[in-house]
């Protein structure tokens, strides 16, 4: 068993702050990802870090944010995670948008450390 942590960035550059923001990031591992009893990859991702700011308007007090972290694909040796994230003023207008980075973190069972 060998753990490998690969960082991913997703950058936001005008997420809408009423439907929010899907981005993506991909990620390449150096070796296969191990499989657990039932035949699935032993792989996921957690959030690393986040700066999210409004874009339009310049500043205003913020009403919620989330950041929902996912893998849609993977399990070889390489994939792609996907971020729904929001930032979200109490009541905001369809115009407003946001701009950002997040960086997840890819954690992976190799096999054989390789």
């Amino acid at each position: 068993m060998a753990l490998y942590l690969e960082e991913v960035n997703i950058y936001v550059e005008n997420g809408s702050c009423i439907d929010g923001e899907i981005g993506s990031g991909n990620f390449n591992l150096p070796g296969r990802v191990r499989l657990d009893d039932d035949n699935q990859p032993i792989i996921n991702v957690a959030l690393k870090s986040f700066v999210l700011e409004y874009e339009r308007p310049v500043e205003y007090s913020i009403g919620h944010e989330h950041i929902l972290l996912s893998l849609p694909t993977g399990g070889k040796k390489s994939g792609m995670v996907s971020a729904k994230l929001q930032l979200r003023p109490a009541s905001p207008g369809r115009d407003w948008v946001f701009k950002g980075n997040v960086t997840a973190l890819v954690i992976a069972d190799l096999v054989d450390g390789s």
